[in-house]
């Protein structure tokens, strides 16, 4: 008799099959997507009282000389005999695989084919008894995270299994995904046009939060001013800097970031804050002034000397169609310049 599908059965059943035990690899989509795989060839997969070992030899035959949908449905069989050995879902995993990669196949096939090689991988992980087994099962995941580009998942999986297993060419792919993704400092930002300037460092990821860290710490920079440091997410931003300036920021090794990691060796950078642009403008939105009292509109300069002013006069008949046109909180531009000035 099959069990029963309501939602409180499926969900207790998911977290049986999830794994019961911390490990250094974590992905949760994963883990789920790959409990329901389990559970979808328990309840499809049937061995009409075949045993685990037929069906087992019966898959390993058709993986020489059988199509890619018949060695799949035949591992399957084999594992809903109880054939769920590490060894098992590997094969499974690796048929899947090949399949995905069969380019006449229409796109959803093959997409599918993807999620089940990932899905079969990790109930690989799930099986594994000997510490053999489950370096085998890590090394294929990480094979799978570097090839979906997931490089973190990638090199939580293979340390854990190099840490197990010598495996050279793993070794060397693994130290160059480490280097390629360590936490650092990617480059130098300025934001030159504020009032109060800012100079920002970029990192790979963010930065580690809390009171009891204090990023001045960390920073030299040259010539010296009162610098005021925040971190941002990605970024440790400095204030107090000064437009038309030069400084030299230097940065210690061992700035966290928030996953952990730490900046592993002292940098150099250079940073030009440039004077802002020239720009002219008025304070608000509006263009018009009160009759009487302070018949006064600001006009804010920035590093520009001069301005040449064109003052027009809207009668009301013109302020009237502006505020029926519900125009007027709006800047006028130049067309409406030209109307104006034709009309008062």
């Amino acid at each position: 008799m099959r069990c029963s599908r309501n939602p409180v059965f499926l969900f207790i059943l998911l977290i049986i099959l999830l794994p019961l035990s911390a490990h250094a690899v974590d992905d949760g989509p994963l883990a789920i997507a790959a409990a329901q795989y389990q559970q979808l060839i328990r309840d499809g997969r049937q061995p009409a009282g075949q045993t685990s070992t037929v069906l087992l030899q019966q898959a390993e035959k058709l993986a020489r000389q059988g199509t890619w949908p018949e060695i799949i449905t035949a591992y399957e069989t084999a594992i809903a005999a109880g054939a769920g050995q590490t060894p098992v879902w590997l094969a499974l995993s690796q048929t899947w695989q090949a399949q995905a990669e069969q380019q006449e196949l229409d796109y959803a096939v093959r997409q599918r084919s993807r999620e089940r090689t990932r899905q079969a991988a990790w109930n690989a992980l799930q099986a594994a008894v000997a510490p053999a087994d489950r370096a085998r099962a890590l090394f294929r995941l990480g094979e799978l995270y570097d090839r979906d580009r997931a490089a973190k998942k990638a090199i939580a999986a293979w340390s854990e299994a190099l840490d197990i297993e010598d495996n050279a060419r793993i070794a060397k792919r693994y130290q160059d995904l480490v280097d390629a993704n360590a936490f650092q400092i990617k480059g130098v930002e300025v934001e030159s046009d504020n009032a109060a300037p800012k100079i920002c460092l970029n990192f790979s990821d963010d930065l580690a939060k809390g009171r009891q860290l204090h990023y001045e710490d960390y920073l030299v920079i040259e010539p010296t001013f009162q610098a005021v440091v925040t971190a941002e997410e990605r970024r440790l931003c400095v204030e107090g800097s000064r437009h038309g300036q030069s400084y030299v920021i230097k940065t210690r090794a061992g700035i966290p970031s928030a996953s952990g990691g730490q900046t592993q060796s002292a940098q150099e950078f250079t940073a030009k804050v440039d004077d802002r642009k020239p720009t002219l403008g008025f304070r608000g939105a509006t263009y018009v002034l009160p009759k009487t009292g302070n018949q006064q509109l600001p006009l804010t300069s920035v590093n520009l000397p001069e301005a040449r002013l064109r003052v027009l006069r809207i009668n009301d008949r013109n302020l009237l169609r502006e505020i029926e046109n519900r125009r007027i909180t709006n800047l006028l531009d130049g067309y409406d310049l030209s109307a104006i000035a034709k009309r008062s």
